[in-house]
């Protein structure tokens, strides 16, 4: 991983390149102590970065003046490249104007803690963007250009949906090689939860939305140690905390992208329970997002279905008894009622079938199943 630092103070590059150096292994360092020479750097081409940290207030070409500069030349030369802006300043205006440019901010003093988990999900995003761009060369889908992380995500999702079907498959198969009991359980998720919002009536834009929100509410496990994961037996208190923060990790890592809304609020409020004794934030009833509300049934109900470390698996009918049992309590009634009625008209049994033999259809898969019944 290759790092510019642009500041023009050296005892902030001095810093900065220490800490760097210290916190993260078999990376490069590159200074400048200027926005012009941040951009000349790129121009010439002798050094391409992969993240950024680019200070905001710098005499000559400041730090979003740089930062535009250097996302239309990386835009020109088809690569992505992550800035992270370092500024003194607090107005909001200056957080929303900057967003506009680059794809995250940090406030001066540095906490080196926090730095160093930004830069962790700034790396976490650039793999997931450079596995993306791998998947449009393999199906001949080329574009014309590369944006901001946010407005990039959005406009894939609208004019590429297959492309991100297999994002989504990739995502599981790079899952289930760290969470060796989870795999396709963000398919099944994630299409049982697009048939449930079908059958709750939501529009079509927000059907399509909990789809995807439901193949990455995992995201997050990206985050937690594989011994904790694969731990085979009850875990304790503080690795049970840990593991609890997978939401608010995978809110995280998709957050910068800026996706629809409600994405981020499905994957962080997934484990919300309607009587409130769910976390992160205990959040119940309709303070719970419904793109959550949603997930969490389907999630719940395929954990109920799968083998793990910590418990054997049950049959469908013995799911679905756990589901209806926790109506009221758990989750939502009203989407307890949708999904015992796709159960009971075999759609879900459905979902499961295709995903399991891995013969998605190269249609819509919703269509594809709503049309047997």
């Amino acid at each position: 991983m290759k790092f510019l630092i642009v500041d023009d103070d050296p005892f902030i590059l001095k810093m900065l390149t220490f800490t760097l150096q210290k916190s993260f292994m078999d990376i490069e360092v590159k200074t400048a102590g200027n926005g012009q020479d941040a951009v000349n750097i790129l121009a010439s081409k002798e050094y391409i970065p992969d993240i950024i940290l680019m200070d905001y207030m710098m005499p000559g070409l400041d730090g979003l003046e740089a930062s535009q500069k250097i996302k239309k030349w990386a835009f020109e030369h088809d690569l992505f490249i992550y800035i992270l802006m370092v500024t003194a300043k607090a107005q909001k205006e200056t957080e929303i104007s900057s967003l506009k440019i680059v794809d995250d901010y940090i406030q001066k003093p540095i906490d080196i803690d926090i730095l160093t988990s930004r830069i962790n999900a700034a790396f976490r995003i650039t793999q997931l963007i450079n596995e993306k761009n791998k998947l449009l060369k393999k199906n001949d889908q080329l574009y014309d250009h590369l944006i901001e992380t946010n407005k990039m995500n959005e406009r894939l999702v609208n004019r590429l949906s297959e492309v991100l079907e297999q994002m989504a498959i990739s995502l599981s198969e790079a899952i289930e090689y760290k969470d060796l009991t989870t795999g396709y359980h963000v398919l099944r998720v994630g299409y049982i939860s697009e048939a449930l919002a079908l059958g709750l009536d939501l529009p079509n834009e927000n059907i399509e939305m909990v789809k995807y929100a439901g193949f990455f509410h995992d995201i997050g496990k990206i985050g937690i140690p594989d011994q904790i994961l694969q731990k085979p037996g009850k875990l304790t208190d503080q690795e049970f905390a840990a593991i609890k923060k997978h939401a608010s990790i995978g809110a995280e890592i998709i957050k910068p992208i800026n996706y629809f809304k409600s994405i981020v609020e499905g994957i962080k409020y997934h484990h919300e329970r309607w009587d409130g004794k769910g976390y992160p934030d205990g959040l119940k009833e309709e303070q719970i997002p419904l793109v959550a509300r949603i997930i969490s049934v389907a999630d719940v109900f395929d954990v109920i279905l799968s083998p793990r470390p910590y418990k054997p698996s049950k049959t469908e009918q013995e799911a679905l008894s756990e589901i209806i049992l926790n109506r009221g309590t758990q989750f939502d009634p009203k989407v307890v009622d949708a999904f015992e009625k796709l159960y009971l008209e075999g759609k879900i049994h459905d979902i499961y079938q295709h995903v399991e033999n891995k013969s998605l259809p190269k249609t819509n898969i919703l269509d594809f199943i709503m049309s047997k019944g």
